[in-house]
Protein backbone atom coordinates (compact mmCIF):
# COMPACT_ATOMS: atom_id res chain seq x y z
CA UNK A 1 0.00 0.00 0.00
CA UNK A 2 1.30 3.47 -0.86
CA UNK A 3 2.40 5.62 2.14
CA UNK A 4 -0.09 8.39 1.26
CA UNK A 5 -2.96 5.86 1.12
CA UNK A 6 -1.89 4.44 4.51
CA UNK A 7 -1.93 7.93 6.03
CA UNK A 8 -5.42 8.63 4.69
CA UNK A 9 -6.73 5.31 6.02
CA UNK A 10 -5.12 5.96 9.40
CA UNK A 11 -6.66 9.45 9.47
CA UNK A 12 -10.13 8.05 8.71
CA UNK A 13 -9.78 5.48 11.51
CA UNK A 14 -8.77 8.26 13.92
CA UNK A 15 -11.85 10.33 12.96
CA UNK A 16 -14.14 7.33 13.44
CA UNK A 17 -12.52 6.57 16.81
CA UNK A 18 -12.84 10.19 18.00
CA UNK A 19 -16.46 10.42 16.83
CA UNK A 20 -17.35 7.15 18.58
CA UNK A 21 -15.59 8.29 21.78
CA UNK A 22 -17.47 11.62 21.71
CA UNK A 23 -20.83 9.88 21.23
CA UNK A 24 -20.16 7.50 24.11
CA UNK A 25 -19.12 10.40 26.36
CA UNK A 26 -22.18 12.46 25.43
CA UNK A 27 -24.55 9.54 26.00
CA UNK A 28 -24.19 10.06 29.76
CA UNK A 29 -25.22 13.74 29.54
CA UNK A 30 -28.94 13.07 29.21
CA UNK A 31 -29.54 11.94 32.79
CA UNK A 32 -33.11 12.55 33.85
CA UNK A 33 -34.48 12.08 30.33
CA UNK A 34 -36.65 9.05 29.66
CA UNK A 35 -34.83 6.11 28.13
CA UNK A 36 -35.87 5.42 24.53
CA UNK A 37 -37.45 2.03 24.02
CA UNK A 38 -34.76 0.32 22.00
CA UNK A 39 -37.07 -2.56 21.10
CA UNK A 40 -39.89 -0.30 19.78
CA UNK A 41 -39.12 1.87 16.75
CA UNK A 42 -42.17 3.74 15.44
CA UNK A 43 -42.61 3.24 11.69
CA UNK A 44 -45.69 5.41 11.13
CA UNK A 45 -48.50 7.36 12.79
CA UNK A 46 -52.07 7.33 11.50
CA UNK A 47 -55.15 9.38 12.35
CA UNK A 48 -58.69 8.14 11.86
CA UNK A 49 -62.15 8.22 13.40
CA UNK A 50 -64.01 5.47 15.15
CA UNK A 51 -66.47 4.35 17.78
CA UNK A 52 -65.42 2.95 21.16
CA UNK A 53 -66.44 -0.73 21.36
CA UNK A 54 -64.88 -1.68 24.70
CA UNK A 55 -62.71 -0.14 27.40
CA UNK A 56 -60.03 -1.84 29.47
CA UNK A 57 -61.26 -2.95 32.89
CA UNK A 58 -58.54 -2.92 35.57
CA UNK A 59 -60.40 -5.67 37.46
CA UNK A 60 -60.36 -7.91 34.36
CA UNK A 61 -56.83 -8.36 32.95
CA UNK A 62 -58.19 -9.98 29.77
CA UNK A 63 -60.36 -6.98 28.87
CA UNK A 64 -59.33 -4.98 25.81
CA UNK A 65 -59.56 -1.43 24.54
CA UNK A 66 -61.27 -1.75 21.15
CA UNK A 67 -62.28 0.81 18.55
CA UNK A 68 -64.34 0.24 15.39
CA UNK A 69 -62.41 2.54 13.07
CA UNK A 70 -62.88 3.82 9.55
CA UNK A 71 -60.66 2.65 6.70
CA UNK A 72 -57.10 3.96 6.57
CA UNK A 73 -56.30 4.28 2.87
CA UNK A 74 -52.61 5.17 3.33
CA UNK A 75 -51.75 2.38 5.79
CA UNK A 76 -48.35 0.83 5.02
CA UNK A 77 -48.05 -2.83 5.96
CA UNK A 78 -45.04 -4.50 7.56
CA UNK A 79 -43.64 -5.41 4.13
CA UNK A 80 -43.48 -1.68 3.28
CA UNK A 81 -46.32 -1.73 0.77
CA UNK A 82 -49.22 0.73 1.03
CA UNK A 83 -52.33 -1.43 0.77
CA UNK A 84 -54.49 0.40 3.29
CA UNK A 85 -56.34 -1.00 6.29
CA UNK A 86 -60.02 -1.81 6.01
CA UNK A 87 -62.49 -0.50 8.56
CA UNK A 88 -62.50 -2.94 11.46
CA UNK A 89 -62.94 -3.45 15.16
CA UNK A 90 -59.34 -3.24 16.32
CA UNK A 91 -57.86 -3.99 19.73
CA UNK A 92 -55.32 -1.50 21.02
CA UNK A 93 -53.01 -3.16 23.52
CA UNK A 94 -51.53 0.14 24.69
CA UNK A 95 -52.43 3.78 25.22
CA UNK A 96 -49.76 6.46 25.59
CA UNK A 97 -49.26 7.76 29.13
CA UNK A 98 -50.53 11.23 28.17
CA UNK A 99 -53.81 9.88 26.70
CA UNK A 100 -56.61 9.68 29.24
CA UNK A 101 -59.59 7.39 28.86
CA UNK A 102 -61.39 9.33 31.58
CA UNK A 103 -64.74 10.54 30.26
CA UNK A 104 -64.61 8.10 27.34
CA UNK A 105 -67.50 5.63 27.22
CA UNK A 106 -68.49 2.70 25.03
CA UNK A 107 -70.35 4.12 22.03
CA UNK A 108 -68.47 7.45 21.98
CA UNK A 109 -67.31 8.71 18.59
CA UNK A 110 -63.64 9.74 18.61
CA UNK A 111 -60.89 10.95 16.37
CA UNK A 112 -57.64 9.29 17.35
CA UNK A 113 -54.05 8.70 16.33
CA UNK A 114 -52.05 5.55 16.76
CA UNK A 115 -48.48 4.67 16.01
CA UNK A 116 -47.23 1.48 14.45
CA UNK A 117 -43.96 -0.18 15.45
CA UNK A 118 -43.40 -3.40 13.56
CA UNK A 119 -40.42 -4.32 15.74
CA UNK A 120 -41.06 -4.73 19.46
CA UNK A 121 -44.18 -4.52 21.55
CA UNK A 122 -46.80 -3.24 21.36
CA UNK A 123 -47.18 -3.20 17.57
CA UNK A 124 -49.61 -0.28 17.79
CA UNK A 125 -50.44 2.25 20.48
CA UNK A 126 -53.04 5.02 20.75
CA UNK A 127 -51.11 8.31 20.95
CA UNK A 128 -53.97 10.86 20.88
CA UNK A 129 -57.73 10.75 21.22
CA UNK A 130 -60.56 13.25 21.35
CA UNK A 131 -64.33 12.84 21.54
CA UNK A 132 -66.16 14.38 18.60
CA UNK A 133 -69.81 15.20 17.89
CA UNK A 134 -71.87 12.09 18.68
CA UNK A 135 -73.98 12.70 15.56
CA UNK A 136 -70.90 12.26 13.34
CA UNK A 137 -71.59 9.58 10.75
CA UNK A 138 -68.77 7.11 10.36
CA UNK A 139 -68.19 5.26 7.09
CA UNK A 140 -67.01 1.68 7.45
CA UNK A 141 -65.66 0.55 4.07
CA UNK A 142 -62.79 -1.25 2.38
CA UNK A 143 -59.53 0.65 2.20
CA UNK A 144 -58.66 2.17 -1.18
CA UNK A 145 -55.03 3.31 -1.51
CA UNK A 146 -55.83 4.83 -4.93
CA UNK A 147 -57.61 7.62 -3.01
CA UNK A 148 -54.30 8.74 -1.48
CA UNK A 149 -52.85 11.73 -3.37
CA UNK A 150 -49.47 10.89 -4.91
CA UNK A 151 -49.61 7.32 -3.55
CA UNK A 152 -47.64 6.09 -6.53
CA UNK A 153 -44.81 8.47 -5.60
CA UNK A 154 -44.77 7.51 -1.90
CA UNK A 155 -41.71 5.91 -0.37
CA UNK A 156 -42.94 2.49 0.68
CA UNK A 157 -39.88 1.50 2.69
CA UNK A 158 -40.64 0.64 6.32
Amino acid sequence: MHANTKAKACGRRAIVLLTTTALVALSGCGEGLPEPQADRRVNAIYETRGQIVSLPDPSNPTSEFMIHHEAIDDFVHQDGVMRGMNAMVMPFPAVADDVSLEGIDVGDIVVFSFDVAWEGDPKWKVTAMEKIDPSTELTFRQADPTLVPNADEADDTP
